[in-house]
């Protein structure tokens, strides 16, 4: 079972360290059943987190003008901001998913900042997201050195997005992920790790990263408290923890 907090559409997900048989969970009690054996222990598993964390996204904010899942997850796990940057510095700089992480942390700045949109930062991890799911599909690994990269690594992405995933995606919203992979690979290349000319293909050139906040945007982030609600086709539970400027919520789910 896994805890995803949620912040005005960026998130981050958190073990729990337990698996349950379906079967064993309570939809409308949002709680596992008592036909398993450990259900009451596992039950406060689910319980306290969402004390802890509100407590943490409370302390955060008298710290600081904007509160991140990361920041939110970094100090429910007990990492310092610094220590959370040492673990991520330790895994390689040169890989495809560090160099997501990179951009994706500048990009978050100049958002912070208002010069680019909140909404086209929900994209860039999207995209980055869909670059794990394809990495353990097609590599078999969580990372991929930029040395490693082939020039038919954007047709094999590609292809996973339009034919593998189980709903398989347009091929317009395809092609927009490859241009923000590209865009990402670019990194390799000014590093001498790739070949410029594995940074083109006829299926789009580079994306453009300039967006603004707009008014939906706005919306999106607004502090009209938000109904529980459960995901009957998934079995998902949302929880609004916290009302904020940005919207705070846990998910709590199923194994996967």
């Amino acid at each position: 079972m896994y805890i995803r907090v949620t912040i005005c559409g960026i998130s981050k997900e958190i073990s729990l360290g337990v698996k349950i048989n379906p079967k064993d969970w309570d939809i409308k009690s949002k709680r596992v059943k008592k036909t398993e054996p450990s259900y009451k222990t596992i039950n406060s598993k689910i319980i306290q987190p969402q004390v802890d964390l509100d407590r943490h996204f409370n302390a955060l904010q008298t710290h600081v003008a904007r509160v991140t899942p990361d920041m939110v997850k970094n100090a429910y796990l007990g990492k310092t901001e610094a220590k959370a940057k040492q673990e991520q510095s330790e895994k390689g700089k040169d890989t495809i998913l560090y160099a997501f992480d990179e951009f994706i942390e500048r990009f978050e700045k100049m958002a912070d900042k208002g010069l680019r949109s909140y909404e086209t930062l929900k994209h860039w991890l999207t995209t980055k997201k869909k670059e794990e799911s394809f990495l353990v599909r097609k590599y078999r690994a969580k990372d991929l050195a930029l040395n490693k990269i082939a020039p038919t690594f954007g047709d094999h992405f590609y292809d996973y997005l339009t034919l593998e995933v189980k709903v398989p995606l347009a091929k317009p919203s395809a092609k927009k992920h490859i241009k923000n992979t590209k865009q990402i690979i670019k990194s390799g290349v000014k590093k001498n790790l790739i070949a410029a000319s594995l940074n083109k293909d006829k299926r789009g050139g580079l994306a453009s990263s300039r967006g603004f906040m707009t008014n939906d945007s706005l919306k999106s982030c607004s502090l009209s408290r938000l109904d529980q609600h459960i995901d009957q086709q998934n079995n998902i539970l949302s929880i609004d923890l916290q009302l904020y400027f940005l919207k705070l919520t846990m998910t709590l789910f199923r194994n996967r």
